[in-house]
């Protein structure tokens, strides 16, 4: 078969169908009598635009990360006396204003700036700042938002990360639209820019940013997947602001009553404008990790660009270390640094405490470089090259010796220190789009769930699993050889994969068994999509995974392509009792 050559059905990277009806969707198998509540899923849902005045003229989204949004509300009941579990789903476009916009032009609008898309060229004298108050707005539009923000709520294409009830945030109108569960979602991005949604309808109900919240947050750029302590509800991110001298704002947000903390500015040569897309933490320390991912000249390539991928520095740099940066989250302030070998990340599958040294265990799916970010282009991701390597990130392991004991930062210096790897898992176990167990968030842990590929595959492109990694056993697995490379052929020691031929996978969200005795005790919920001969064009269906032995319970099938997403989240119990569907 020719490089060209399709490999996999591409409908989940194509226009998906708008569900605002809630419809029923068809079971199979037995969901959990446990399983009750909410699954909210977001991601692109949009690629092919035709133009409002040439239908034959179509406007093409290149990228992944650039598809415009649509949101997901999948409502599981469970089977109550005289009737079966039943699962309600429907969808809602989070950027219709934004399409609308494209259609009326005819093309990407060039004084847009956007993760990847490749424009005619734009006015090289507007204001960069003002381009970039969101990732998708003209200076027209933007100012317009400032000033109106509820009138512009789905001008903004926001769509990686999902908040229910966002620390200080509460629907425009004061309303509640269901009985249980959260009273607002709020949709995150890579941008400073948060899309508040009706958590019933999906209906977008407003625009604002960071710097609405509190002035002192200022900035543009803010990663999508931030921290919140599940205890306190207390939630913590950073904002960089691009000027002169790069600032990136480390702050917390209070659960309680929505005040916000400054925990530290960090403006340092070390700390130049990078794309972020994730941040972490423990229970003491707030980390903050600048990896090779640079904005070229202190961001202003992005005026020649106007996407970010074609402003990171492309040239790798292998004398210039990833730089870990360790905030008190309790006092505030910047207590230590550690470096380490370069390495591109996109998501942190978790961090803690060492309770025994006091050390800072970070764990990351790592890239040797940003050329991942090319490999996401829709054209490779629609017609995979057979003989390619997966996308997927190494599941690594840093060591950060215990912040606390640093003397030095007593004086008021911020000492530069050496992180150590514990270790690195193999390609044959890679991990993206991760996560744990809610409750073992930032604490000690041992389970990641995470979607999986064949080092070298020809089906799918974006996953062809779901992996369960045993870091516990990973751990004792690599203390017992010489090397990571000797870890090679011992996948079965510390990890299990569900993997069924022709299925592609989504992110898989952990739902916790109430009164659970152990940490896998739930299921993994997974969108996939069944690609195989027997399904015709395809199908999607909502997937239940038992976390223990990793194989299939139950599926909710669809009557509709679910796009290929990105992230989620499930609130348990949140499920309005009287809903009706087709």
């Amino acid at each position: 078969m020719s490089a060209s050559a399709p490999t996999q059905k591409a409908t989940g990277f194509e226009n998906a169908v708008e569900q605002l009806v809630p419809v029923e969707l068809t079971i199979r198998g037995d969901f959990p009598p446990w399983l009750s509540g909410i699954l909210y899923r977001t991601g692109p849902g949009t690629y092919s635009i035709p133009s409002t005045s040439d239908p034959f003229k179509v406007t093409e989204i290149q990228h992944w990360f650039d598809g415009v949004a649509m949101h997901h509300r999948f409502e599981i009941h469970p089977a109550s006396e005289g009737q079966a579990s039943r699962v309600v789903y429907r969808s809602h476009k989070g950027a219709s204003d934004l399409e609308r916009r494209i259609a009326d032009a005819g093309e990407y609008p060039p004084a847009l700036i956007s993760f990847a898309q490749r424009q005619r060229d734009a006015d090289p004298c507007a204001n960069l700042f003002k381009k970039f108050f969101t990732t998708f707005a003209t200076p027209e539009d933007a100012a317009a938002a400032v000033n109106h923000r509820e009138t512009a709520p789905k001008l903004s294409n926001v769509a990686v990360t999902m908040t229910p009830d966002f620390p200080g945030i509460r629907r425009p109108d004061g309303e509640t639209t269901q009985s249980t569960g959260p009273n607002v979602i709020v949709s995150k991005t890579d941008a400073a820019v948060l899309q508040v949604l009706d958590p019933a309808t999906l209906e977008p109900l407003r625009i604002l940013t960071y710097e609405d919240i509190d002035p002192r947050l200022s900035g543009r750029l803010s990663a999508a997947h931030a921290c919140r302590d599940v205890k306190t509800g207390d939630f913590f991110n950073c904002v960089t602001e691009i000027s002169a001298v790069t600032t990136h704002k480390v702050f917390k947000i209070r659960g309680d009553n929505g005040k916000v903390d400054v925990l530290a500015t960090i403006c340092e040569e070390d700390a130049p404008p990078t794309y972020l897309h994730a941040v972490t933490m423990t229970d003491r320390f707030f980390v903050l990790c600048i990896w090779q991912a640079h904005i070229k000249q202190g961001g202003l390539s992005l005026l020649a660009t106007h996407n970010i991928a074609d402003a990171i520095e492309k040239t790798w740099h292998p004398e210039k270390p990833t730089i870990f940066y360790v905030v008190d989250r309790h006092n505030g302030g910047l207590v230590a640094k550690y470096k380490t070998d370069p390495f591109y990340c996109f998501h942190y599958l978790n961090a803690y405490d060492d309770p025994e040294s006091g050390d800072v265990l970070v764990d990351l799916s790592v890239y040797p470089d940003t050329s991942v970010i090319d490999m996401l282009y829709l054209d490779k991701m629609r017609n995979p090259d057979p003989e390619s390597k997966a996308w997927m990130g190494r599941a690594r392991r840093f060591r950060l010796s215990n912040p606390a004991k640093q003397s030095m930062a007593e004086k008021g210096e911020v000492p530069m220190l050496n992180a150590s790897i514990d270790f690195t898992l193999p390609h044959s176990v890679g991990i993206e789009l991760p996560t744990v167990a809610p409750g073992k968030h930032h604490h000690t842990y041992r389970y990641a769930y995470g979607i999986t590929r064949k080092p070298i595959s020809s089906g799918s492109s974006l996953s062809d699993g779901v992996v369960k990694l045993d870091m516990y056993a990973a751990a004792a697995a690599a203390s017992a050889v010489a090397s990571d490379e000797d870890l090679e052929g011992k996948d079965s020691e510390y990890a299990k994969i569900w993997r069924v031929p022709d299925v592609t996978p989504s992110e898989p969200i952990f739902a916790p068994r109430p009164g659970g005795t152990s940490e896998d005790d739930g299921v993994l919920l997974s969108v996939a999509l069944d690609s195989s001969p027997e399904k015709g064009a395809g199908q999607s269906a909502l997937v239940v995974i038992d976390a223990q032995t990793m194989e299939e319970v139950a599926r909710a099938e669809m009557p509709i392509i679910y796009p290929f997403g990105f992230h989620g989240v499930y609130t348990p119990s949140g499920v309005k009792p009287s809903e009706n569907a087709l």
